[in-house]
């Protein structure tokens, strides 16, 4: 059996990872539409099904996906249809910058969120000699995956899917090679948050879920992944610290039912819409969900938007204080003391994007740029010549990589969990791999 058949029935149920979907956004509810060695090589024949058996994909989905689609009509090579990329340029590094080291794996997973460490820990049990490479910017190695997988806190902008190769955005002298295939497994996240909003003083205090920023970025915003913002929270909280959330999806829901559970001091929910997880749930499940929250402590202003946030001296100890108003009445001001604010915004959905923080800015851009970064989506980042479309094919409203019923975007190129759409021959339309 050949590789590339091999991995496509491999990644064929590897739809997860979409399970955690953020909050309503809270100035603006639709603002998240918005603008991702060893020789030992793995016995091929022992790597049929390689991820098939993950738990998180329920039988209903894994049949859904498995069922006749669109690309069943569709040639596989090269799916570019809707390459879109208006004004970026290709990433051709100088030969000063070029890439001197070049180290080959079997498989490079990008990501390890739910859909990566999914895919990690299945290639590791089916497949055990295989050399690994995942690559996580915010997420550290664990120390149990073994000596044949590799870590590099990095983030990937530059892949050719034709060399097989990923680059690094720091280390721009190494460069990865897979053998056999690539996933693409870097989630969604929310709208940026305009930093008009806040002081730049309180900036530190202020933390997101699903990070839009880089490290080291020159705002010095923290940037950790979602279970370490959890902890961070969780801990404070246990020690009196009062902690406001701003969203109502299932992760700020999450959260806040953990905080007023756990915590000394209740959380507050800030949110644009007229309840919790109002574009999700019905009506009256949103009412009731309001009021268990309410009966738990947690602080609620729902349309509410934030007018201002900033860093201050509160009893002799650095705090921030956030400016809220209702959204139907300017007038109707609140002003609340905190010592953390947690960003959630909506990513649930086509209101999320897949587009990833890059330095690749372009000339134009970066008078005006004020040190954010500029998001770029697969398609953009695999394009390796102006002249020609790229291999990966995204959505042009959220920038999801374009997948099969496989989760295959490309030729040994798979993406998985919120990153990827797949079409959907039961619903009509295209699903969201893991929500």
């Amino acid at each position: 059996m050949s590789s590339q058949r091999v991995l496509n029935s491999s990644f064929r149920a590897l739809a997860v990872g979409g399970s955690m979907s953020m909050g309503s956004w809270l100035y603006q509810e639709n603002i998240g539409r918005s603008p991702e060695s060893r020789n030992t090589s793995p016995d091929p024949n022992r790597t049929v099904g390689v991820l098939a058996s993950t738990s998180a994909v329920d039988s209903d989905t894994a049949g859904n996906m498995i069922q006749e689609s669109l690309f069943s009509i569709l040639p596989r090579p090269n799916i570019t249809m809707m390459d879109a990329a208006p004004y970026s340029k290709t990433h051709d590094r100088d030969e000063a910058t070029k890439p001197t080291r070049t180290i080959t794996y079997d498989f490079v997973i990008v990501g390890s969120g739910s859909a990566g460490q999914s895919a990690l820990g299945t290639l590791k049990e089916k497949c055990p000699s295989a050399r690994i490479a995942v690559i996580d910017p915010v997420r550290l190695a664990t120390g149990k995956e073994g000596r044949s997988v590799d870590h590099y806190k990095e983030t990937a902008t530059g892949f050719n899917p034709k060399l097989k190769t990923v680059q690094f955005m720091d280390d721009t002298s190494t460069q990865l090679k897979y053998r056999y295939g690539i996933l693409l497994a870097t989630g969604s996240r929310g709208a940026p948050p305009p930093l008009e909003l806040f002081q730049t003083s309180a900036l530190p205090r202020v933390f997101e879920l699903r990070t839009t920023e880089l490290l080291g970025n020159s705002m010095k915003r923290p940037v950790l992944a979602p279970e370490h913002v959890r902890r961070a929270m969780l801990g404070s909280t246990s020690k009196g610290a009062k902690v406001a959330i701003l969203g109502s999806g299932w992760d700020a829901l999450d959260l806040a039912c953990v905080i007023s559970k756990q915590g000394r001091r209740k959380p507050t929910m800030v949110f644009g819409s007229q309840g919790p997880a109002w574009n999700i749930l019905p009506q009256y499940l949103s009412s009731e969900l309001r009021k268990r929250l309410v009966k738990r402590g947690v602080d609620i202003q729902d349309r509410s938007i934030v007018r201002y946030i900033a860093d201050i001296d509160y009893l002799k100890t650095k705090k921030i204080e956030m400016h809220t108003a209702k959204s139907y009445d300017l007038l109707d001001t609140r002003r609340t003391v905190l010592d953390m604010v947690v960003l959630a915004p909506d990513s649930f959905g086509n209101k999320g994007t897949a587009a990833l923080p890059t330095r690749q800015i372009p000339e134009k851009m970066k008078e005006s740029g004020d040190g954010r970064p500029w998001y770029k989506t697969w398609a953009q980042l695999a394009k390796t010549d102006d002249l020609e479309p790229s291999m990966i094919a995204c959505f042009e409203g959220d920038g999801r990589v374009v997948v099969n019923s496989e989760l295959c975007a490309a030729s040994r190129v798979y993406a998985a969990g919120s990153v990827a759409k797949y079409p959907n021959s039961a619903t009509g339309s295209s699903a969201i791999a893991g929500e």
